[in-house]
């Protein structure tokens, strides 16, 4: 791909701190044209992650980016929501994305950050059929709003590039025993778009369990206007990422699991950081904020000392395949077993003997990573009207 070319994207996600940090990547990396954002229920209502798109959208200083309510619940089942990782909005005054408070009545009364009135779904859908290129689509939630777009309009899958989504798990799950949260909450959705036929890219949590939030990397965002501003290379050679055997992934999955456990019930607050007084600017302030947020809820319930920022995995994809480990497996989701609904069955050894259907990601050049999201996020804070004076 050259230097010129652009990747038109549609983003469905359901914000959500690593789904923002995701909308911040998406929107200013400069080879992806972001043709608009679809919400979907989740990690919060749809109502409240409608809002939570346009506060980031605000804070990066990103306008023309159209922001769509989609479908408020799975295709078949009750909701479910995540209050215990992302927050409950309006708690200890907070406004919106629990960790900072945003200034809504300065954000909401701009003309540039109101809630588009046409469906998300049906958005989404004229967004693909009119672009003259093939649309990648992007899923950082559940997969509902997309799941009822294909079949819809079937018509739309002539024009997809491919489709890479955030979810599953090759071994164990996070909220449930068996399942990831965001195949979980509708794995019927899930199981319409894996027999779509559809070119997909499934990132799963042991990659995204790799991408941690050290206080490392807290430390560089408190002072983000101060780091270099140099986009990292994106070459055709592979990194020696660490190779294991396909039968080996869950075990070790399992192993970190219950370390991490042990870790926790030995004193989960070692794991949060004081937070720091000075920042190199508002923004820098309002994503360390963020995302000390996230560090504690995850601490709390996983047992993470650094959480794991899922979302913004399937946006570095996109940029850049090569720092990306994959397998071609056959991949289906368990929709009838009370137990373990929502688990990806993902056939490393080929005992189905059933043709691939998904490209899933092994592991992740962590490195490469973060040098593209700390310069992202310092060419966020750049336009942030959060740093007017």
């Amino acid at each position: 791909m050259s230097a010129q070319e652009s990747i038109p994207v549609w983003l469905d996600c359901d914000p959500g701190h690593d789904d923002a940090l995701a909308i911040l990547l998406a929107s200013h990396s400069q080879r992806i044209q972001l043709l608009g954002i679809s919400i979907v229920h989740g990690n919060d209502t749809v109502e409240h992650c409608a809002k939570n798109a346009l506060r980031i959208l605000w804070a990066c200083g990103v306008k023309g980016i159209p922001v769509y309510k989609g479908i408020q619940r799975p295709l078949v089942r009750e909701p479910k929501f995540c209050p215990e990782i992302h927050g409950i909005p309006g708690e200890q005054g907070v406004a919106g994305m629990c960790g900072y408070h945003f200034p809504d009545d300065i954000i909401f009364s701009d003309p540039n950050y109101k809630v588009e009135d046409t469906h998300g779904v049906l958005a989404m859908a004229t967004a693909i059929k009119a672009n003259p290129k093939k649309v990648t689509v992007v899923l950082t939630g559940a997969q509902t709003n997309f799941a009822f777009a294909i079949r819809m309009y079937p018509e739309l899958k002539d024009n997809i590039e491919k489709v890479i989504f955030m979810g599953g798990a090759i071994g164990l799950g996070n909220t449930g025993i068996a399942a990831e949260f965001n195949i979980q909450i509708d794995p019927e959705a899930a199981s319409i778009v894996f027999h779509s036929g559809l070119p997909l890219v499934m990132i799963p949590l042991e990659v995204t369990h790799k991408v941690l939030v050290r206080n490392n990397i807290l430390e560089k965002l408190a002072n983000i206007d101060y780091e270099q501003a140099t986009a990292p290379e994106c070459t055709n050679e592979k990194k020696d990422l660490e190779k294991l055997p396909h039968r080996h992934l869950e075990y070790r999955e399992a192993s970190d699991a219950v370390e991490r456990r042990k870790r926790m019930q030995l004193d989960s607050q070692k794991a949060v950081i004081s937070k720091l007084t000075r920042f190199s600017s508002k923004f820098a302030e309002c994503f360390y904020q963020l995302l000390t947020f996230f560090q504690t809820t995850y601490c709390k319930e996983f047992g993470f000392e650094s959480p794991p920022l899922h979302d913004p995995c399937t946006i570095f994809y996109l940029t850049h395949p090569d720092s990306f480990q994959t397998l071609s497996l056959y991949v289906d989701v368990e929709t009838g077993s009370e137990k373990c609904l929502g688990r990806t069955l993902c056939d490393i050894n080929s005992l189905s003997k059933q043709q691939p259907n998904v490209l899933v990601c092994t592991d992740i050049d962590v490195d490469i990573f973060w040098k593209n999201m700390l310069h992202c996020l310092q060419l966020a804070s750049k336009l942030s009207p959060m740093n007017n004076k």
